[in-house]
């Protein structure tokens, strides 16, 4: 503190001894030129400085919103790869093999001996002679075929026919609803009744052995 007031002491000694006009010379120092070199140039510096950060700052907000963008839309390319990946996984689950078929028919078979079912089979056969394929196009709103979703399988028959009782025509029919997780489509069933109270039954199933998703051909 005394040097504080040494200072200040020194510093009222040497105005005192100041003339008027050299009093006036600080005072316009300090509340004209001062002023003066603060508005002309050390202002328009701050203010440079001021507008220089506000564009960085912009452009740095535009940067990190083209980013969040883009990490979005990469999110979004990830999300659609996945369910891209889960429906080509539940079309492949779609398309067996040839030998699914033979599988299915001794399953069949299996089943009908283990119930006891009293079925005798005319034909339990899978028509490896009559694949064939299927188109099917997709129809917009106004009933017009869009080409770009065009897609072809190729399927194959399967054929039971057998005389049973009615009792094991209708158990038959519940051992082949226990695939129903498979895909199969039954094409054509008939039963009719003969004249000793059997049931004359024909049953087509068909499974697709191949599926073509983008080279269907033009037909």
């Amino acid at each position: 503190m005394n040097k504080f007031k040494e200072a200040y002491n020194k510093i009222n000694e040497n105005a005192a001894k100041f003339s008027w006009n050299e009093k006036a010379l600080v005072l316009g120092i300090i509340f004209i030129v001062l002023p003066a070199i603060y508005m002309y140039l050390i202002y328009p510096w701050q203010a440079d400085m001021i507008k220089k950060a506000d564009r960085e700052y912009k452009q740095s907000r535009q940067r990190h919103d083209r980013l969040a963008q883009q990490q979005s839309a990469c999110e979004e390319m990830r999300s659609e790869m996945g369910r891209g990946e889960e429906l080509m996984k539940f079309i492949n689950a779609l398309v067996m093999s040839p030998d699914d078929a033979i599988q299915i028919i001794n399953i069949i078979s299996e089943l009908i001996v283990k119930n006891a079912l009293s079925i005798n089979f005319l034909k339990n056969s899978a028509q490896f002679e009559r694949i064939y394929e299927k188109i099917h196009r997709p129809s917009t709103s106004d009933a017009e075929a869009d080409q770009a979703a065009k897609f072809s399988y190729k399927v194959l028959p399967i054929e039971f026919a057998f005389r049973c009782q009615p009792i094991d025509f209708f158990a038959f029919l519940n051992i082949v609803e226990g695939f129903k997780n498979l895909n199969f489509n039954i094409k054509r069933m008939s039963a009719s009744r003969s004249n000793d109270g059997q049931v004359d039954v024909n049953i087509i199933v068909e499974i697709i052995v191949e599926l073509n998703l983008y080279t269907a051909k033009n037909s």
